[in-house]
């Protein structure tokens, strides 16, 4: 988006972008504090969906995080240490490996055959818990898509074991 907006700034779009920035105020993502009483029927309902870790991070305004620029000041540092100061940090400069460092290999292990089938699947989908990842479903939302459907989730594990199927043997040889 800042790159299109770049580009609508070098080609004069002057009434372009202020209307996509009236847009991205009336669309703000801020959403109010909340009373006491949504509070507790939050936590109510994650608690009896079973949802515990969720209540529990909830309550004690826990959030997920996200992403965080790499000038953003870094928390419990100094003033003026930045967050890509501690990464850089944390994380020592690239180096060449000496020879010793690898393992001597003669050849190739034997390439295991992984066939991931619609019902490895279900076995996996029925063991999951916690969210999701980014696309914002958390596990209930692909339980049931998944396994409340007949055959219908049939096809869509099956739509789902295919990719994976395909990528499972490239990952075990690269071990």
């Amino acid at each position: 988006m800042l790159w299109r907006r770049l580009e609508m700034w070098r080609e004069v779009l002057v009434e372009e972008l202020l209307e996509a920035e009236r847009l991205d105020e009336h669309f703000a993502a801020t959403q109010p504090p909340l009373d006491d009483e949504s509070v507790y029927r939050i936590f109510n309902k994650l608690m009896l969906e079973g949802k515990v870790r969720a209540a529990v991070r909830f309550v004690t305004e826990r959030g997920g995080g996200g992403v965080l620029h790499p000038s953003a000041q870094a928390e419990k540092r100094p003033p003026g240490v930045t967050l890509l100061d501690v990464l850089r940090e944390k994380h020592p400069p690239q180096q060449q490996p000496c020879e010793e460092a690898f393992l001597p290999c003669d050849s190739l292990p034997p390439l295991i055959d992984v066939d991931i089938t619609e019902s490895t699947a279900e076995r996996t989908i029925r063991s999951l818990s916690g969210s999701a990842g980014p696309t914002g479903g958390d596990v209930d939302f692909w339980q049931g898509l998944l396994l409340r459907f007949g055959a219908k989730s049939g096809r869509l594990r099956s739509a789902v074991a295919s990719p994976v199927s395909g990528l499972a043997p490239i990952s075990c040889a690269s071990r």
